[in-house]
């Protein structure tokens, strides 16, 4: 049985005919991403993802990518370091409020776990 990724599952739930409202939208996401147990997984989820950014100008899209981005444990230096390098796709799309808030939760969570312990993305003083 073929299975669909999550990102595909996030392009069809967020616009066109299978389009759901936010909020299911949000709740549905929340669901299928407790599946996401391995940090390959969600290494390659943040890069796919950070990729959509820059093949859509739909706010909404914006929102939905960003707030299932929030949903990933970034557990891992490799994770923050792809989202890291997605920033291009994604800069430009910041001026949105929802999607500043949910990378303000990205760093906050990646601060609290992560940061005393990677070295390489602490600037050196």
């Amino acid at each position: 049985m073929i299975q669909p990724t999550p990102h595909t599952v996030i392009s069809h739930l967020s616009v066109g005919e299978h389009a759901m409202d936010e909020d299911g939208f949000q709740r549905t996401m929340r669901y299928i991403f407790t599946f996401i147990e391995k940090e390959k997984q969600a290494e390659s989820i943040v890069e796919k993802l950070c990729q959509r950014f820059r093949l859509t100008e739909d706010e909404r899209q914006w929102r939905d990518i960003a707030f299932c981005l929030s949903l990933l444990p970034f557990k891992s230096e490799r994770s923050v370091k792809k989202l890291i390098e997605g920033l291009p796709f994604y800069r430009d799309k910041l001026h949105e409020e929802k999607v500043f808030a949910r990378f303000q939760d990205i760093l906050a969570k990646v601060e609290s776990i992560h940061l005393a312990h990677i070295p390489s993305l602490c600037p050196s003083q």
